[in-house]
C-alpha cells in the first residue's frame, strides 16, 4: 500500500551455496529431482519458561527450525505442495517438540523433513535426483556442495565465509534491491513467503497447535 519494499528474512536463501544449488539443479545435473530430506534439531534441555518451550511465545520447533528444512524444500522444488501429511510429538507446555513431515510436491517428488528441540541430530539436507545426488552439510548456514553422480568421482564446492558474516549476502541483495527501487525481492519474493507460511500453517493445524491468544491475533493481522 505504501509502495515500500517488503522481504521476509531468510538469511540461508542467499548464501552462496544455495545460489549455486539452484543453478546445478536448474542445469539438471542429477536429473529428475525425486525427494529431499532434510533435519534440524536443537540439542540441549530447557527449562518450560524458556521462550522455545513456550506456547504464550510462539514456542516449539517448527518457527525456529522447521522454517529451515521447508525453505530448503522450497529452493529445491518452487511450487506449493500438492498433500502434507505428518506426525508430532507435543511437550508437557503443548508445544511442538519434535515432528516429522512428508510433503508430496506432485509427479512423484517428494520431501522428508524433521525438526526438533532437545534432540541430537546432523543439520544435513539430501536432495536425491536420478543421476545422484546432493549433500549440503549444515544446510542452515551451508558453506559446501558435495555432489555424488552416478559412477563418477564426488566432486565438492566450498563458499567459506566467516561466521560473524552469515547475514551480509541477504543485506547485500536487500541493499540492492532498495537502490533499485524494488519493492520485492527476486530471490525470495512475497508469494514464496505466503507459501512456506501456508505449509506451516497447514502444520499447526494437523498438530492443533494454537499458541496464545496474542500471538495467534498478531499473525492474523501480518497475513491481512
Amino acid at each position: 500500500q505504501q509502495n515500500c519494499f517488503l522481504m521476509e528474512g531468510v538469511w540461508m536463501r542467499f548464501l552462496p551455496a544455495i545460489i549455486k544449488l539452484q543453478q546445478l539443479l536448474s542445469e539438471g545435473i542429477i536429473g529428475k529431482v525425486h525427494s529431499v530430506n532434510a533435519n534440524f534439531s536443537l540439542p540441549g534441555s530447557f527449562v518450560d519458561t524458556h521462550r522455545l518451550m513456550n506456547p504464550a511465545t510462539a514456542g516449539g520447533a517448527l518457527l525456529d527450525l522447521g522454517i529451515y528444512p521447508i525453505s530448503i524444500a522450497d529452493v529445491v522444488f518452487n511450487k506449493a505442495p500438492e498433500q502434507i501429511k505428518s506426525l508430532v510429538h507435543k511437550s508437557a507446555t503443548g508445544v511442538d517438540e519434535r515432528s516429522v513431515a512428508i510433503i508430496d510436491y506432485g509427479n512423484g517428488q517428494f520431501a522428508q523433513l524433521s525438526s526438533a528441540l532437545q534432540q541430537s541430530g546432523p543439520t544435513d539436507a539430501l536432495i536425491y535426483g536420478e543421476h545422484g545426488f546432493i549433500r549440503l552439510p549444515e544446510f542452515v548456514s551451508a558453506k559446501r556442495i558435495e555432489l555424488y553422480i552416478n559412477n563418477q568421482a564426488a566432486q565438492q564446492f566450498d563458499f567459506d565465509f566467516n561466521d560473524d558474516e552469515n547475514f551480509k549476502f541477504e543485506i547485500a541483495h536487500v541493499t540492492q534491491c532498495i537502490l533499485q527501487k524494488q519493492t520485492q525481492s527476486s530471490v525470495l519474493g512475497l508469494s514464496t513467503s505466503l507459501r512456506v507460511m501456508n505449509i506451516m500453517d497447514t502444520l499447526r493445524a494437523q498438530w492443533q497447535l494454537q499458541y496464545s491468544s496474542n500471538v495467534e491475533s498478531a499473525e492474523l493481522k501480518i497475513k491481512k
